[in-house]
């Protein structure tokens, strides 16, 4: 049935100027947006790293700054000890001008270590104590050793670096000084050593002015080098704003333009669009969410059965509920809860009924909010063809799973039973062969069932492994033609065992040269597997009969027994992979006999039938094309 509609006058119909797509909405593209933000951030990155890097230097000049303050006072301190060691010649002095000296001394070797090409963890370490030693701080150790790395050689602190580099020297002279006058205090008295420290002392005096002239020199040439460094920076933030800004003008004015051809491509592909979304089948769908109606439009109204319309008509809930299947009821309620709600998604597949006929419908849509009001637009298809192509590839990869599995387990299964019947075959030549220990008549007969069953049984596996490739598609045998006599004898001696447990084997007159297109091994473990089934499943002392019927252009072999029989349903579970019916679940097997039997058969251009009577019987037929040999002599007598 199809539900009435609204007309197409309503005002949620005027939202869409024609039937196809909604109306054009330029967007700002976001490549714009990078073109315009990227440079601004390189910029800015650029002003807050020269920020840093001048905050960086002015931290390791008040460290320069500091350290020279140090290296000043131990100067001033060693050189007043010094003088009242001169004139008292007290331990205490000299230990005293020693331990000022420790910083100069200090300060020495961190800027001889940093002057090396490459400093290495060893060269570090040392340059670590020298920094603790002069009394620097270790959050400004780092900042030191980058400033004189970096900039010492340059003109920017090479001045600084060369007062230093002298003052070092004369701290030198000053410590040999000491060394001096330590030594004269422990000479002889008399006028030379007085005369000796004399000159000492005016030594120490020209050290002293010297010392605090290089004092002076380098703090103004790191003043000098501080008003540098910040003039660059000064000027290099001023070139890159500059810079930023022009660069930001000009992509400004360059993204208008841009913006401007971008809004009229994107109006002509939205007409483009609307126009190929009307050739596709796609139809749209709008919903205002806090009303009951929804505008669809032409496409829309086809897909749902109504009538179309040029500009689309708005319907209600309730009438698009009409035509939802039953059992899509809560995923649609669902769908439209949380596409109201702060999720504003739309996206499912339910089903609607057309004129009797069911369809499978795509809804997928996304809610905006344009000028205050909330509303979710969506894109409807009709996927009821692709829905049902999905449902055959399904069940065809299943079918393929399920029948890689099943190749999969055979091959498996008969890779394993290869190792044990190895075993038995090996030890069973070898109790024949052994002259140190020759078996009776009767022992011989029986290694040689074992060898012969194991023989067998090695086929077996070997024709599971065939099985698989049928399954593979690499299966090949040589269909000829093939005397049925002597297929028969070999496959009612493989069954010798069951005869010797009190089941008797009757064969009917089989005609001398009686052949059929086949294999002959194929055909012998055909055989095999079923009078190893009728005799299994044959009842207490009951008998097995097998019989072959000729035709005219065919030939039929069956096997008889006088089991409980199997139903209807039984029989139709009979040739299924590894399964066995309850009836004979407690007897020994696998499960794949029949199986087997059916896929060879088949590959012979044959079949098999089965017909079966409760308490009465079973009668397993294989059918398979006559043939014609030259010559057959081989008669099998009933028994």
């Amino acid at each position: 049935m199809t539900p009435s509609a609204r007309s197409s006058a309503s005002p949620a119909a005027g939202r869409w100027p024609h039937a196809a797509a909604p109306a054009p909405v330029v967007h700002q593209p976001r490549g714009q947006l990078a073109k315009l933000l990227v440079p601004l951030l390189i910029g800015n990155g650029l002003v807050v790293a020269l920020c840093l890097v001048g905050l960086h230097l002015l931290s390791a000049a008040r460290a320069y700054v500091g350290g020279e303050s140090r290296w000043s006072k131990g100067h001033a301190i060693a050189a007043v000890e010094l003088r009242a060691y001169a004139a008292t010649e007290a331990p205490e002095h000299l230990e005293a001008f020693r331990a000022a000296l420790d910083v100069p001394l200090a300060d020495r070797e961190a800027r001889e270590l940093m002057e090396r090409p490459v400093l290495d963890d060893e060269a570090l370490r040392a340059l670590d104590r020298a920094y603790a030693r002069g009394g620097i701080a270790v959050e400004d150790r780092a900042g030191l050793t980058r400033l004189f790395r970096w900039f010492g050689d340059s003109p920017l602190m090479a001045p600084s670096i060369e007062a230093w580099r002298q003052g070092d020297e004369l701290m030198a002279e000053l410590l040999s000084i000491g060394e001096r006058m330590q030594q004269l205090a422990n000479a002889p008295h008399g006028p030379e050593r007085l005369g000796e420290r004399l000159l000492l002392l005016q030594r120490l005096e020209r050290l002293d002015i010297e010392l605090r002239a290089l004092e002076l020199r380098f703090s103004e040439a790191l003043g000098e080098s501080s008003r540098n460094a910040f003039l660059l920076i000064e000027v290099a933030i001023g070139v890159v704003s500059g810079l930023l800004t022009l660069a930001t003008v000009t992509l400004i004015v360059i993204g208008v333009r841009q913006h401007n051809r971008d809004a009229l491509a994107l109006s002509s592909i939205n007409r483009r669009w609307g126009l190929a979304a009307q050739a596709s089948g796609i139809g749209m769908a709008e919903w205002i969410t806090n009303g009951d109606e929804i505008h669809l439009d032409a496409r829309a109204c086809a897909i749902y059965g109504f009538k179309p319309e040029p500009l689309g008509l708005t319907v209600t809930r309730a009438q698009l509920r009409e035509q939802l299947d039953p059992r899509d009821f809560s995923l649609m309620d669902a769908a439209f809860a949380r596409a109201a709600s702060d999720e504003g998604v739309l996206d499912l597949r339910y089903r609607i009924r057309v004129d009797g006929q069911l369809r499978h419908l795509e809804l997928t849509g996304q809610r905006h909010t344009d000028n205050d009001i909330s509303a979710v637009v969506a894109v409807l298809r009709d996927v009821s063809d692709q829905v049902r192509q999905e449902q055959v590839a399904l069940e065809k990869a299943a079918a393929e799973r399920s029948a890689k599995a099943r190749v999969e387990f055979l091959s498996r299964l008969s890779h394993e039973l290869r190792t044990p019947l190895n075993a038995v075959l090996g030890f069973s030549e070898l109790l024949q062969m052994d002259p140190k220990e020759p078996l009776t008549e009767r022992q011989q007969q029986r290694v040689q069932l074992i060898s012969g069953a194991g023989v067998h049984l090695l086929r077996l596996v070997d024709d599971v492994l065939d099985i698989s490739g049928i399954d593979a598609g690499h299966f090949k045998l040589q269909r000829v033609p093939t005397a049925l006599g002597p297929v028969i004898q070999d496959a009612l001696g493989l069954n010798g065992d069951q005869q010797r447990n009190g089941t008797e084997i009757d064969v009917g007159d089989i005609r001398p040269g009686l052949a059929a297109w086949a294999d002959a091994q194929r055909l012998n473990q055909i055989l095999v597997n079923l009078l190893s089934n009728a005799c299994k499943y044959n009842r207490p002392g009951g008998r097995v009969r097998l019989t072959v019927e000729e035709g005219s252009k065919q030939v039929e072999i069956s096997v008889h027994d006088e089991g409980p029989g199997m139903s209807e349903v039984e029989i139709k579970q009979l040739f299924q992979p590894f399964k066995r019916l309850p009836s004979g679940s407690h007897k020994p097997g696998t499960g794949l006999g029949l199986t087997i039997v059916k896929m060879l058969a088949e590959q012979m251009g044959g079949g098999v039938t089965v017909q079966s009577v409760i308490g009465r019987g079973t009668v397993f037929t294989v059918s398979l094309s006559k043939a014609t040999l030259p010559e057959a002599t081989c008669t099998v007598s009933s028994h």
